[in-house]
């Protein structure tokens, strides 16, 4: 869990049982700071934190990334990444559930200007090659092997040039550079795709995302195949609501949707 002592932008980290109810007694503990943190498994966490003389960005976040071993001391924790001092934010999240769970480190190098990296549990670091000109917040969502991703520029993947507003999915999976990134959907002319804050939701292996056209909103879901992705309408709204997404299961295949209007 994340506490805020007086809704601040510095919280503390504690490891809470839902199972019990209670905080785990001796288990992941942290001071507030401005913290980025997320499981990578049960015994392993990434963090970025800015305590004590912890190296920070340009805007005061934390730089670094550790791998934070359960039992282990905050302050022995790896160092896996360490981001430039000129950067903006560094953030952490994670994809995938069991022995493919991976954590991902969003660089952001200004607010139109972000690099993904993915991280194993041993602290292996490996790059993502993606186009590096995205919507904000450079990572719109992962399934449990597809990082997501839009454009916010044209941009030539494997030869095609691609219009802005595209949605990419990059597969962490796959043998071949070339089958690593595909399309998901690029908007038609007069549609848009809602801001991924409100408009957009994965689960374990469908992208959600809410489609609007002459101010009529639908939702549409996308899912991956072998020769790349089929989207299809999954919920159609009326001319003149308004449609969110949002609560997708990394573990499953539910979502919530809302509309209203």
């Amino acid at each position: 869990m994340q506490l805020s002592p007086g809704g601040g932008d510095e919280f503390e980290v504690r490891e809470f049982d839902l199972a019990s109810g209670a905080f785990v007694d001796g288990g992941y503990r942290a001071p507030a700071s401005r913290t980025s943190v997320a499981w990578i498994d049960a015994d392993h966490v990434l963090i970025a934190h800015t305590l004590g003389e912890s190296p920070r960005t340009a805007s005061g976040w934390a730089a670094g990334v550790r791998l934070w071993r359960r039992g282990q001391a905050l302050e022995t924790a790896k160092l896996v990444y360490m981001a430039p001092a000129a950067d903006a934010i560094l953030q952490v999240s994670r994809m995938g559930e069991g022995a493919q769970a991976r954590g991902i480190v969003l660089r952001v190098l200004d607010y139109s200007t972000f690099e993904l990296k993915l991280i194993d549990v041993a602290g292996n670091l490996t790059d993502v090659d993606l186009p590096r000109k995205l919507k904000p917040f450079g990572l719109s969502g992962a399934t449990a092997r597809h990082l997501v991703v839009q454009l916010a520029e044209p941009a030539v993947i494997h030869g095609r040039r691609l219009p802005a507003e595209t949605l990419l999915s990059y597969d962490v999976q796959a043998k071949g550079e070339s089958r690593r990134v595909r399309v998901i959907y690029t908007p038609k002319t007069g549609e848009f795709l809602n801001d991924t804050m409100l408009g957009f939701a994965t689960t374990r292996s469908t992208v959600h995302f809410v489609l609007t056209q002459s101010l009529v909103p639908r939702l549409m879901s996308a899912t991956p195949g072998a020769t790349g992705w089929t989207a299809r309408e999954s919920v159609a709204g009326a001319a003149g609501e308004s449609m969110r997404v949002g609560g997708g299961d990394p573990a499953g295949e539910a979502v919530a949707v809302e509309t209203a209007g």
